[in-house]
């Protein structure tokens, strides 16, 4: 049961990202490039759960180096009208991948440790919840992506 939550919750993330390097220069409240991003994190989001339950810890390492890089990026480009959502979802990629550090990226470590359970179910919180879906509706009526079902 431990382990379909935490899928689901990655699932639930919603966001993902294509590319893995930084970019650097000034950050931007364009649009179009804030859309491409987003629909690239949520792309790379979407991948997310099969790299974590590989069972490769250096997969999903480089999986959660890679999107809290992208989550990092969006919330230098995010446009006001998104960037309390972003900045939201950020929070919950950066705290999620320091869980994950602290077990090793070994996502059965956390399933099988209360404290690290319990940690799990606090960031997955109503507030983190929604931001991360107020980003997902942002993205398909703003951006054109579309959402899985």
């Amino acid at each position: 049961m431990r382990k379909l939550a935490v899928a689901s919750l990655i699932v639930a993330l919603g966001l993902s990202s294509c590319t893995s390097g930084s970019r650097t220069g000034p950050a931007t409240t364009d649009k179009a490039t804030f859309c491409n991003l987003l629909l690239a994190y949520r792309a790379s989001n979407d991948t997310l759960i099969t790299d974590i339950n590989s069972g490769d810890t250096a997969r999903a390492k480089s999986a959660m180096t890679r999107l809290v890089g992208q989550a990092q990026t969006l919330q230098k480009r995010a446009p006001a009208d998104i960037k309390a959502d972003v900045d939201a979802a950020a929070a919950f990629v950066v705290s999620f991948d320091a869980l994950l550090a602290r077990n090793g990226y070994d996502v059965k470590k956390i399933e099988t440790d209360p404290k690290s359970t319990e940690e799990f179910a606090a960031l997955n919180s109503e507030a983190s919840n929604a931001s991360r879906d107020q980003l997902r509706a942002y993205g398909d009526s703003d951006c054109g992506g579309s959402s899985a079902p």
